[in-house]
Parts: structure tokens; C-alpha cells; sequence
């Protein structure tokens, strides 16, 4: 008995990027973004865009008044499959997979569907947030009754609530903290870490069984400017690598080792 990644060859269930910035592109700005970019995306990269209402409702809170009004929605590209999502907003980039390979494969796919859109949004915008997250699972082979937590995850981790692990059900484990920066000459002032790991039931892929399972979210977010492109990926690329080592503090060495996770095979 013992933990399996959901997948083949790692846990990866999906990983996603989010670039935030200071204020939204102007309606006219991100009408004309959309304009000029939705049929290269669709051409270079199979990304179809997904038509979003054009509404929303408006609550006073002084007068307690509900209204509709026109709003700039969300614009959200997306392969046949949803496997790739981009979504566009007048204030953020979103960038999500659910087919993870390796880490190249991911930025290196954004920065060519994003290059062009990412330059209209510095050419306005100041950018005040880098985030990058990961949801892994792994399933269990035996029950609930014989599950143990503790050949997947580190029983001396300081990244769980030690007395989560003892539950004999589903659980939950939340952490989270700011790492701040007294002369951040990267433009980073602070960066947010959040650990999330829960245990519930999932779906096996391989026979479609119902099995206990842990999964695992990792995400860490810079919060600051990057006022270059240079400097968003090079701060992508340096998420990538501390998410790396956040993970192997997370999982005992056996599944950092069965996921390939020292020699980079799955992030």
C-alpha cells in the first residue's frame, strides 16, 4: 500500500500563473487588446475565446440600491479541451494548464502567446503582483481505515499542522506567511507563501475508482513592481525554483524522489 501521483509520472492536477497590475487598462485600451490579439492566439496557439456576459449588478452600500450596469468582462481563451485557459482582465493576466509536463514547456508557451499582450499592459501599467501556484494529489491505494499520511508527507515538516496527520477522515492543513523585504532593489516588497494540503476523497484516473487521497497546494506570490518583462520571468523562473524547494520540505524524500521532483522530471 502506499501514495501514487494522480498522474503517471507526477502529481501535477494543474499550475497556474496570475500577473496583477496597480490599476485596469481603460475600456477602450482593453477593447482594442482584445481586438488586435484574439485570432493570433487562436492561430498560434489553438486558444479560443469564450463570449462573457456584458453585465453586472451594482450594490449601493449607503442606500442599500441594487442596480445593473455595463461592465469589461473577463475575456477567457481556452483549447477545446479547457486544458489551457488564458484569461484577460483590465487589471490581470491569468495563465492556468491542466496538462503540466515540466516547467520550460509551461512559461515558455506563455511567453509566446503573452509577449505582444503583456506589452500593451506595461505600456499603461505598473505590475503589483507575481503569483505562481501548483495543486498536486496523490491517491492512496488502500482505505481511509489503513491510510498513512505519513509516507507522503514529512511528520517533522513545519509547513502542516502536526495534528492534522492523525485525523482518521478528511483533514485539512492551512498555512501561510509574508516574507517582507527591507531594501527590495528587485521591486519585491513582500512575498506571501501559502501550504495548503487536504485530505478527501478522489477519483482514480487509471479505473475511475473513488479513493482517499492528500492534495497539496503550494502557491508563492510576489508582491512589489516589475516594470520589465525581463523581470516579471525572471522572477517566474525564481517562483518556480523556491516553489521547488518549499515542495521537498512538504513530502518525505521517497516521493520527492518518486515524482522525479530533484531532477525537475515533473515541475
Amino acid at each position: 500500500m502506499g501514495f501514487e501521483p494522480i498522474f503517471g509520472k507526477h502529481a501535477i492536477e494543474r499550475c497556474g500563473l496570475t500577473l496583477s497590475f496597480n490599476q485596469p487598462l481603460p475600456d477602450k485600451a482593453f477593447g482594442k487588446l482584445l481586438a488586435d490579439t484574439t485570432d493570433r492566439i487562436g492561430a498560434e496557439a489553438g486558444l479560443t475565446k469564450t463570449q462573457r456576459p456584458t453585465f453586472g449588478i451594482k450594490i449601493d452600500l449607503k442606500t442599500q440600491s441594487v442596480s445593473q450596469e455595463n461592465v469589461q468582462p473577463p475575456a477567457t481563451f481556452s483549447t477545446p479541451d479547457d486544458s489551457i485557459q488564458m484569461i484577460l482582465m483590465p487589471e490581470a493576466i491569468v495563465w492556468l494548464t491542466t496538462n503540466y509536463i515540466r516547467w520550460p514547456p509551461f512559461i515558455n508557451q506563455f511567453k509566446t502567446v503573452a509577449d505582444d499582450i503583456l506589452n500593451t499592459y506595461l505600456d499603461a501599467l505598473t505590475p503589483t503582483s507575481i503569483r505562481l501556484e501548483y495543486w498536486d494529489r496523490f491517491i492512496w491505494s488502500g482505505t481511509w481505515e489503513d491510510m498513512k499520511p505519513s509516507e507522503l508527507i514529512r511528520p517533522d515538516s513545519q509547513c502542516h499542522v502536526p495534528h492534522a496527520l492523525k485525523a482518521k477522515r478528511e483533514w485539512h492543513s492551512h498555512a501561510g506567511w509574508f516574507k517582507y523585504f527591507d531594501q527590495p532593489q528587485t521591486g519585491i516588497r513582500r512575498q506571501l507563501t501559502n501550504i495548503n494540503i487536504d485530505a478527501i476523497s478522489a477519483t482514480r484516473k487509471i479505473d475511475g475508482v473513488e479513493k482517499p487521497s492528500i492534495g497539496i497546494y503550494t502557491m508563492m506570490q510576489n508582491e512589489g513592481t516589475a516594470e520589465t518583462k525581463v523581470a516579471i520571468f525572471e522572477q517566474l523562473n525564481e517562483l518556480h525554483f523556491e516553489l521547488l524547494k518549499l515542495f521537498e520540505e512538504v513530502v518525505t524524500p521517497n516521493t520527492a524522489d518518486q515524482i522525479g521532483l530533484k531532477t525537475g522530471v515533473s515541475k
